[in-house]
């Protein structure tokens, strides 16, 4: 017997002769037939399904498991693996450990460590991956030199050659991290040949991050970057003796956001004040911090973290702040001062207290230095505290002492305010 079947995709009627003809006795019989036959041909695919399963087991085992998956996949992990990281946003929130030593020049903690690139790292595993490595330029936009030993001044120059080749035209964030004191010897950033390769794509450079023993020449550079938007200068020194680092920025340059930590620095803000969002000072004449503060009116982070006493006032002369009205500082969302006990600092920290008013404030970073007391402003701190914005969710507090209780500032706080959380961080 032939049975004639229809296909259900072409609808076409053919015969199947692969099932024989029978002569069920009834209807039953033919029913019990046609289920084992199915239930025959269910087991078959099961088994096909399964020796399929145990090829495939075979062939990962036999080929690299690096030719797994697709090249644009792999590219898109890689670009995941390796994301450019935020050099201003960590300087602000996560201070390394440190400490100096007895004449003063910064010891970085021993058990700091170098971090190399990772994108070189994936390029090692096999040729395919070195291929998709050298042929997405995201992961070469990123250039970190950390640790770097004078000896290695070529090797990271032809890093350097490489790494703004293969990023071809994408915005360059570079970050320069060094220990050794003799790089601020040498009289170039790192090498001749990598200085020249820096400068010729200076237009390229989006933020830069330098950090250590440093020449004149890397201060020098920062005049020569139009298109910067971040710039961090962390922890750095000169050591030639007499040498003042200068430090000016090109005219009307994008800069958003700059972090300054230089000792013995001359520093033209001219040009960039109008741009600025976000500005951290560190061991900043405090004048300067103050002048800062109200000269940026697109400010929306500010954080006076240290400061020196004011330029060209000799030590044993008081000097004044300049401040004689209100000024209110509308864009302004983060605030963060350090009151200091030295008389140097007095008359800008009051001057915050009695002139600075933040409409849009959202987080008060308080600091108080060591052996500071609140009672040298006592006439003023309840009315700062009075007049800070409903807009407030955050007030944090470092170093304040806790009694006695009635000088706390929160006891200053609006009853109608809207702050969500107070964090203490050091009080005793």
């Amino acid at each position: 017997m032939s049975l004639r079947t229809t296909c259900p995709y072409c609808h076409q009627t053919k015969t199947d002769e692969t099932i024989p003809s029978i002569s069920p006795q009834s209807s039953a019989d033919a029913i019990a037939y046609i289920q084992a036959e199915t239930q025959r041909i269910d087991d078959l695919i099961t088994k096909l399904h399964e020796d399929r399963s145990a090829l495939l087991r075979r062939l990962n085992a036999i080929q690299p498991a690096t030719r797994v998956l697709f090249p644009e996949m792999l590219s898109l992990i890689f670009q995941q693996a390796c994301p450019t990281p935020d050099h201003f946003q960590q300087q602000t929130v996560q201070k390394r450990q440190e400490f100096e030593d007895e004449d003063g020049y910064l010891k970085f903690h021993p058990g700091y460590q170098e971090d190399p690139h990772f994108h070189p790292t994936l390029a090692s595993v096999s040729s395919q991956w070195r291929d998709i490595v050298h042929s997405t330029p995201s992961l070469w936009s990123s250039i970190q030199i950390q640790g770097a030993r004078k000896r290695d001044a070529g090797k990271w120059a032809l890093f350097l050659k490489n790494s703004f080749e293969r990023s071809r035209d994408l915005p360059l964030d570079i970050a320069l991290d060094r220990l050794d004191s003799s790089w601020a010897e040498n009289g170039h950033i790192f090498s001749t040949e990598f200085d020249d390769t820096l400068q010729r794509n200076s237009r390229r450079i989006r933020s830069m991050f330098v950090r250590g023993y440093i020449s004149q020449e890397c201060f020098s550079m920062a005049e020569t970057l139009p298109n910067v938007v971040d710039l961090v200068f962390e922890d750095l020194f000169m050591i030639i003796p007499g040498s003042i680092p200068e430090l000016s920025f090109p005219l009307n340059p994008p800069l958003r956001r700059l972090h300054l930590d230089i000792l013995n620095m001359n520093t033209n803000f001219d040009g960039v004040v109008t741009s600025l969002t976000a500005l951290n000072l560190f061991r900043t004449p405090i004048d300067v911090c103050m002048k800062l503060l109200i000269s940026c009116p697109e400010l929306v982070e500010f954080r006076c973290c240290s400061s020196l006493r004011p330029k060209r006032v000799p030590k044993r002369v008081h000097a004044s702040s300049a401040l004689s009205s209100q000024i209110s500082l509308s864009r302004l969302e983060l605030l963060e001062w350090r009151f200091e006990r030295v008389d140097h600092a007095k008359p800008w920290s009051r001057d915050l207290l009695t002139y600075i008013n933040t409409p849009a404030l959202r987080t008060l970073r308080w600091v108080q230095g060591s052996d500071f007391s609140p009672r040298r402003y006592a006439d003023l701190i309840p009315g700062f505290l009075v007049r800070l914005p409903l807009t407030l969710e955050t007030l944090e507090f470092v170093d304040v002492g806790l009694t006695p209780v009635e000088s706390l500032p929160t006891n200053h706080i609006r009853n109608d305010t809207h702050v969500k959380s107070i964090v203490p961080q050091g009080c005793h």
